[in-house]
């Protein structure tokens, strides 16, 4: 279980340098998130960027 974590954490770690690069646009969203995912339309939306 605490190797699971470690590789886990680190894989997050890793993920988030790219996050901040004009490579990423966006992540993804699991079904389970669509009030996220509607939130971040909405947002666009009224910023002009869709």
């Amino acid at each position: 279980m605490d190797q699971v974590g470690k590789e886990d954490f680190e894989l997050v770690e890793f993920l988030q340098q790219w996050f901040d690069t004009k490579a990423f646009d966006c992540g993804g969203y699991s079904p389970n998130e669509y009030a996220i995912k509607f939130f971040h339309e909405r947002y666009r939306e009224e910023m002009g960027e869709i």
